[in-house]
């Protein structure tokens, strides 16, 4: 619950920031940092997972092409991970019994999302630029 109030408290700071000076000086470290936490299959949670992929929405939209193409690249990267084996792979189980979703397939179910709806939000131009970076990890994930 602390990494997802965490996340929660970073989108806050991402839609009232106005400033683009503060977006400029800090949308490189929030997209990493992000990129980072979408990492980890353990701790995972999909609540977790849609505000990160929120949080990396805000980021690459407000972010210039370096940052676009660096932060779909790493995505990309992410999505082309190798789903765990043995014991990494098993079913989890919440407290109450109920099966949990895996944290690979929350992962790339957000990378997912990311990659749509950076698609409908980024100008034509920018696209083509990213696309290159995003078709093969969608093929290959």
């Amino acid at each position: 619950w602390v990494r997802t109030a965490s996340a929660r408290l970073i989108g806050q700071l991402l839609a009232e920031s106005s400033s683009s000076e503060v977006i400029d000086k800090w949308t490189a470290d929030i997209g990493q940092a992000c990129v980072s936490a979408l990492a980890t299959d353990e701790l995972i949670t999909a609540p977790l997972g849609q505000q990160i992929a929120k949080n990396l929405l805000s980021v690459t939209v407000k972010g210039d092409d370096g940052v676009q193409l660096e932060l779909v690249k790493r995505l990309g990267g992410l999505a082309r991970k190798a789903k765990p084996k043995g014991a990494a792979n098993l079913r989890l189980l919440s407290i109450t019994g109920e099966q949990k979703e895996q944290g690979w397939v929350i992962r790339r179910t957000c990378i997912f999302q990311i990659f749509g709806a950076l698609v409908t939000k980024l100008d034509p131009e920018k696209i083509e630029v990213l696309l290159d970076a995003m078709l093969p990890s969608l093929y290959l994930a």
